[in-house]
């Protein structure tokens, strides 16, 4: 079957030729072409090799695997590095780079820290310093920037241990039962 007109405009709604995309749709990595032989035709193709953008592999929670989520959460003692909200008063805790992703920060555990939704909501585009900073500040409970600082560098350095956290999910029945009747270590 032929493409009709509207395929080549990407309108077509009948499925009788290829689907198109844009650039916007897809991040472009090459454009390739390639000569198909058929008993009856020969028909040269032109072929976008698309691969997912840095981005898009990173959405959600699927950029870490749970049990190192969880390990970096029992690191940090299940509770938000900058403010002090443990899972246990109900704070929703995520994962906050330091050095910003989008800015070519990696996912090793040196470069995340346990932090609650609030704070890592309110952190933007700020150094964690300056946040940290901002937080002594908003919070006044005693506690420097400084010390929040030297908290989370002390704190970042410690050894994950992947394997107590993918036992205590195994006994727990997963990653939320895990977190949800975790108890500090």
């Amino acid at each position: 079957m032929q493409p009709c007109a509207d395929c080549w405009e990407g309108r077509c709604t009948m499925n009788c030729g290829p689907a198109r995309a844009t650039t916007e749709d897809v991040g472009i990595v090459k454009n390739s072409s390639m000569t198909i032989t058929t008993p009856n035709d020969t028909v040269s193709v032109m072929a976008n090799i698309r691969s997912a953008t840095r981005a898009q592999k990173n959405q959600g929670m699927n950029w870490i695997r749970p049990e190192k989520r969880l390990a970096i959460y029992l690191r940090d003692g299940l509770a938000c590095c900058y403010c002090g909200a443990a899972v246990e008063d109900g704070a929703k805790l995520t994962l906050d780079h330091l050095r910003p992703y989008k800015s070519n920060g990696t996912n090793l555990p040196t470069n995340l820290v346990t932090c609650c939704l609030s704070c890592n909501s309110s952190r933007g585009a700020r150094s964690w310093k300056l946040f940290a900073a901002a937080v002594a500040g908003y919070l006044n409970h005693g506690v420097t920037g400084k010390q929040i600082t030297q908290h989370i560098e002390t704190t970042r350095n410690r050894k994950l241990d992947v394997a107590a956290a993918k036992e205590l999910m195994a006994r727990r029945g997963g990653f939320t039962a895990a977190l949800q009747n975790a108890k500090v270590m």
